[in-house]
């Protein structure tokens, strides 16, 4: 699905990619788009609102789009990852907190009804009125499984950002025993050859590190290529030289060199939107 666009159902497509980054409220939708033939932003949007797909942080703590059934088998397994980093900013923060406590309190909540994160924090600091709001609603989304709620996301619509758990959204509970090890073989089918890096466990190597252990095979349009040992440091410069290795019939529609490729997708309307889903943006105050 790197090369040419494919006939296949949306929910195989999801399940094949193992998700889609979907951290601003549309963008996955050009990401399906440029996948599939004779795609209709239309008919995801339905599957958003019928519950086949939502939109949870998963893989580095961001929100990606997958199916319900990845949604329930991945979250699980992303739970350290999501402590983690949620812990570096708001750890302070949760010093001699009944994190249990908050959890319980919060799940009683956004199963009452879908709530934003400054609802949340608010309705929660009426009982920790000591603690930063801020820091409460992150509680929640680190131990709770949140997904967003239509209409944010739909397509052509928007809508504030509102979370329930994907067990009170579908109906399931959480997968009980997952398997990393599948994970990461359907991972390697979608994506590739990759480096150990995104699989493994443990802090992320130091800038020097990952730079030497990162692959030096890069794809560039339709053809393998070697990336250079060192790169200009002027992104025009940067720009004209990755440009010269693409082959002269490089576009978005279908050339002589890509029999595959469709023009019956027409581009969807540009977005406007560039806002990210990610809560917050920084650390809340002392």
């Amino acid at each position: 699905m790197l090369m040419r666009r494919w006939q296949m159902p949306m929910l195989d497509a999801i399940e094949r990619l193992v998700g889609l980054q979907a951290q601003t409220p549309h963008s996955w939708y050009h990401g399906l788009w440029t996948r599939l033939e004779g795609f209709q932003p239309e008919r995801l949007a339905e599957l958003l609102i019928k519950r086949k797909v939502v939109r949870i942080a998963l893989m580095r703590s961001t929100i990606h789009l997958v199916t319900a059934r990845d949604c329930l088998a991945l979250r699980p397994l992303m739970q350290s990852v999501i402590e983690r980093s949620t812990k570096g900013s708001f750890g302070r923060h949760w010093i001699g907190l009944d994190n249990e406590a908050v959890v319980a309190a919060g799940r009683a909540l956004v199963e009452q009804q879908p709530r934003s994160f400054s609802e949340l924090g608010k309705l929660l600091a009426e009982r920790w009125p000591d603690r930063n709001p801020a820091a409460l609603a992150q509680v929640i989304r680190a131990w709770l499984p949140l997904v967003q709620v239509p209409p944010r996301g739909l397509w052509a619509m928007s809508g504030t950002a509102t979370h329930t758990t994907a067990e009170a959204w579908l109906g399931r509970p959480l997968a009980t025993n997952p398997s990393i090890e599948k994970v990461i073989l359907r991972y390697l089918a979608a994506i590739g050859p990759a480096t150990v890096y995104p699989t493994r466990p443990g802090p992320p190597p130091t800038p020097r590190r990952r730079r030497a252990s990162c692959t030096t095979t890069t794809i560039c349009c339709s053809r393998m290529t070697t990336a250079p040992a060192s790169l200009p440091t002027s992104t025009t410069s940067r720009a004209s030289q990755w440009m010269a290795r693409c082959p002269a019939s490089f576009s978005l529609t279908a050339s002589p060199t890509e029999p595959g490729r469709s023009t019956a997708n027409a581009v969807p309307p540009s977005l406007t939107s560039s806002h990210s889903d990610d809560f917050p943006k920084r650390r809340p105050p002392h």
